[in-house]
């Protein structure tokens, strides 16, 4: 089953980076505040990225990789996901793939299938 890793952007400019099977589901929750605890305090105001995985694990082990990044880096990825293997050179960069394009407006009008 595939799983996502998003990274969205929050009110006071901080990167929030999470994983899902269904990304605008739980962007959703982020907004409506019963997502993560730090979305909470810290609301979801923007999807700054989002890559495709092919299962769990995969996706656990980028959020951790990512979630170590300093900002800097974060901010890199973000512009230059084809950068990927650089950034986290302990990851198989063939097992994500970057999605662009897609807007937290998006999933939450229901415009984007991340069935599709």
């Amino acid at each position: 089953m595939a799983y996502y890793i998003y990274m969205a952007g929050c009110a006071d400019g901080s990167i929030y980076t999470g994983i899902a099977a269904d990304p605008c589901r739980r962007l959703r929750q982020h907004v409506e505040k019963t997502g993560a605890r730090y979305t909470r305090s810290h609301p979801v105001t923007a999807l700054l990225g989002l890559w495709r995985t092919q299962d769990r694990p995969c996706a656990l082990r980028m959020e951790a990789a990512v979630k170590k990044l300093p900002r800097s880096r974060k901010e890199q990825l973000l512009s230059e996901p084809d950068k990927l293997p650089q950034l986290l050179p302990g990851l198989a960069a063939e097992l994500y793939q970057y999605i662009p394009g897609v807007t937290l407006e998006q999933c939450l009008k229901g415009d984007w299938n991340h069935h599709a």
